[in-house]
């Protein structure tokens, strides 16, 4: 139960850091390497 918890919180971390890369750059499609930068980066 505690990993499925940790995985959805995770899951949601995750999918709020997209969804900001995405709006701040609106018109221009984020490649691969552009996510990970943003994703390491906290």
């Amino acid at each position: 139960m505690a990993v499925l918890v940790a995985s959805v919180l995770g899951g949601l971390w995750i999918a709020a850091k997209l969804l900001r890369i995405y709006l701040l750059m609106y018109g221009k499609r984020p490649r691969i390497r552009e996510i990970a930068r943003v994703l390491r980066a906290g």
